[in-house]
């Protein structure tokens, strides 16, 4: 006897006789036997370009940590004085922490790296050593040669 489906879900249109039940197709699947598989060469399998790296910024080559953050006070200091200057502030009043995150952060950041002070540097994130400036020349080329 001839096996075959209907019409819509209800299988209309065909003897019950003649209905495949739904899990016919699967238990003849099931008896196909499983195909070959070609034996392929090994592959070894390389990380993310980078991986193990992370970029930081780093205080500017030549520059030691304290020569670093005496430039820092400096420039925020003068920083907020211009701030209070040209927002008119009264004498004493403090500046906001929004004011300082919003205004004095961004501008002491922008003017630290423009005088060199600091710059963009990578770090193993293994034992957060920097890498040489050779390492670092190779990291660049490798995760975005376009840049370059």
């Amino acid at each position: 006897m001839k096996m075959r489906n209907g019409i819509g879900p209800q299988n209309l249109g065909v003897p019950k006789d003649l209905v495949a039940p739904k899990g016919v197709s699967k238990m003849l699947s099931d008896k196909n036997p499983p195909k070959k598989t070609t034996n392929l060469p090994e592959v070894t399998v390389v990380g993310k370009k980078g991986k193990g790296l992370k970029e930081t910024t780093e205080v500017g080559r030549g520059y030691s940590g304290a020569e670093y953050l005496a430039e820092q006070k400096r420039v925020r200091a003068n920083t907020i004085s211009d701030f209070k200057t040209k927002n008119r502030y009264a004498p004493g009043r403090k500046v906001s922490q929004e004011n300082m995150d919003l205004y004095i952060t961004p501008k002491v950041r922008k003017t630290l790296k423009e005088t060199g002070y600091t710059e963009r540097g990578v770090r193993k994130k293994s034992d957060n050593t920097r890498l040489t400036s050779e390492q670092e020349s190779q990291y660049r080329r490798r995760v975005n040669p376009s840049n370059l």
